[in-house]
């Protein structure tokens, strides 16, 4: 009984790490600028925090180009939203 209860608590377990995968995939789909704002912000703070190896010089460097690039987009993307949300509503 005591291997039957493990069983079920193991697969329980998986249910609900993929019930939040799966949700996490939807959630991407349905809302990228979303994703990019988490993006965005992951990067920004690991620049800010400095949260890097010694090992690795170039990934800060890296990083910081990743925010300069993606940064201008959302701020593009967000406004195409916002205009358009504006016109549906006229």
């Amino acid at each position: 009984m005591n291997s039957i209860d493990n069983e079920l608590m193991i697969l329980n377990a998986r249910i609900e790490e993929l019930e939040q995968k799966k949700k996490r995939e939807e959630e991407r789909r349905n809302n990228p600028i979303a994703v990019l704002e988490n993006f965005v912000a992951l990067k920004k703070n690991a620049v800010e925090r400095n949260s890097y190896s010694n090992n690795l010089p170039l990934a800060r460097k890296q990083d910081q180009e990743k925010i300069v690039m993606i940064e201008p987009v959302l701020i593009v993307l967000k406004d195409l939203l916002e205009r358009v949300s504006n016109l549906e509503q006229k």
